[in-house]
């Protein structure tokens, strides 16, 4: 949390979107600090496991179908119901005393008709082709959950 700058940059959201988050140094340290107090830990895996009880999920599936069914989902927002893709887990190691050693982080590819394939288009620079990409995406909402070892990641 000691280079807000980059912590900030990720915390932000798509303009486009219109959520735009931003973190303060301060709310950073606040952050950190809440993260080494065991009640917090102790509230926050409460809450996880309560989000992440399949009921909880039920009931949520339920609210977006009935707004489905009514018509009544936001104006200029759709719902998109991805397909399994693939998981890539991804570690990072601390070097300072005191720390976690490892954190893990997780991240769930998946798509959808909904979203645009990847495009390329050929681009001639000198004496070689290159292939230009262009690939569309949709980044949800980080959210914690169980590891296999039932750890918060």
């Amino acid at each position: 949390f000691n280079q807000t700058k980059p912590f900030r940059r990720h915390m932000t959201m798509s303009p486009r979107e219109g959520n735009d988050i931003e973190i303060t140094a301060q709310e950073a340290k606040q952050i950190k600090k809440a993260l080494e107090d065991d009640s917090f830990r102790k509230l926050m895996t409460e809450y996880v496991n309560e989000i992440s009880d399949p009921k909880f999920r039920e009931e949520q599936e339920a609210y977006i179908r009935q707004l489905e069914a009514n018509e009544e989902v936001p104006d200029g927002k759709s719902v998109i119901r991805p397909c399994k893709g693939f998981v890539i887990k991804c570690g990072h190691i601390k070097k300072r005393d005191g720390e976690n050693p490892t954190t893990k982080l997780f991240i769930n590819i998946v798509y959808s008709e909904k979203v645009s394939e990847p495009e390329s288009v050929p681009e001639t620079t000198g004496i070689r082709e290159i292939r230009q990409w262009s690939v569309p995406f949709f980044l949800g909402p980080l959210r914690m959950e169980h590891d296999k070892a039932q750890s918060l990641v």
